[in-house]
């Protein structure tokens, strides 16, 4: 490991632990400085455009927790709007 990524690694560890209190402070700090003042402000528009042209352009995505193995018999996909129509109380 390089010098350099031992203190990525050592501002991630700190920024881990600090509570929304210290991060706000240390947010204020980042953007007085000159230079990381900047970056930060340059990432948070970039963060704020990618953010609000998602929600405008893409639909939302969803986690389905339950996918997973499934063994049955084999026109289970075949039958599948039948076993719905079953479940839904024979509806069309």
């Amino acid at each position: 490991m390089t010098a350099a990524h031992n203190e990525y690694e050592e501002v991630h560890r700190l920024v881990d632990h600090l509570s929304a209190t210290q991060v706000r402070r240390l947010r204020l700090l980042v953007a007085q400085d000159p230079e990381l003042g900047k970056i930060a402000g340059a990432l948070a528009e970039a963060h704020d455009a990618s953010h609000s042209s998602e929600a405008v352009d893409k639909p939302r995505r969803r986690s389905l927790g339950f996918i997973g193995t499934l063994e049955a018999e084999p026109d289970l996909a075949e039958r599948s709007a039948e076993i719905v129509r079953e479940g839904l109380g024979g509806t069309e």
